[in-house]
């Protein structure tokens, strides 16, 4: 009998501090780079996500082909996402590929697909707009 609950309570640790760390709050999606201005400067942008407050920040990392050193690295809050983003150990997110602009698979940092892969809950989201998520529910 003691061996049983033994048994039964490491069972339970493991199971509980596998769900605690199963819950992700953020994710970034790399999007393009490119030199501008002279003396050049590289700009690489990115999109992060955060699950906790549903909203998005616009990151760009920098600098200087003529003089490189330490980069530099700015992240502003854009907006909130409405609806609200799909969240939890469930659910996949997946950057988009393709340009609204040219026909390449380039991935496009403010565009990105959401599944619940349990209920079937499917989303496309972006930046910019009021309504910036669209579901539909797999049945």
């Amino acid at each position: 009998m003691r061996n049983v609950i033994t048994v039964l309570l490491i069972t339970s640790v493991l199971c509980f501090s596998g769900a605690a760390r199963a819950q992700v709050n953020y994710d970034l999606f790399p999007g393009h780079g490119g030199r501008v201005g002279y003396p050049p400067v590289v700009n690489y942008h990115a999109w992060v996500i955060s699950y906790r407050d549903n909203k998005y920040y616009s990151c760009v990392a920098s600098y200087d082909v003529n003089t490189p050193a330490t980069p530099t690295l700015i992240c502003n809050l854009g907006d909130s996402f409405n609806p609200h983003l799909l969240s939890g150990a469930n659910v996949k997110t997946l950057q988009a590929l393709g340009s609204p602009n040219a026909n390449n698979d380039e991935a496009q940092s403010g565009f990105f697909w959401q599944i619940d892969r349990i209920t079937g809950q499917t989303q496309f989201c972006m930046h910019g707009v009021k309504i910036n998520c669209v579901a539909f529910q797999i049945p």
